[in-house]
């Protein structure tokens, strides 16, 4: 497995913990293509996931200027996409319980 890979995959896990991060850092002494990592963050449906890891554990100082600005615009539209989702499903919701509709969530804010 490249560093790019190695990566991506622990930028994916749900939280970095002190190991994850000395592996990353450890990744991070080196280039990376972020090029690279932004391809496998996005087949592997991630990209949000490691956006906001980079984030939290402050790395995106380290992406070039045109990747993180497509990755800042894609994580903060999906922010508001789903702001917006749970305000409309908070209105269908009222309504179906209103009218005595039973409703299950299914997914987040999926119905």
């Amino acid at each position: 497995m490249d560093k790019e890979y190695a990566l991506a995959l622990l930028l994916s896990s749900y939280t970095v913990n002190d190991l994850l991060r000395k592996r990353i850092e450890h990744i991070l002494k080196k280039p990376v293509n972020w090029y690279k990592v932004l391809d496998i963050a996005l087949q592997w449906n991630t990209h949000f996931l490691i956006y906001r890891n980079m984030l939290e554990n402050h790395y995106l100082w380290m992406l070039p200027s045109n990747i993180k600005l497509f990755w800042d615009e894609a994580y903060y539209g999906n922010i508001k996409r789903n702001n917006a989702l749970i305000k409309y499903g908070k209105r269908i919701s009222k309504y179906l319980l209103t009218n005595n509709i039973e409703v299950y969530p299914i997914k987040g804010v999926w119905l």
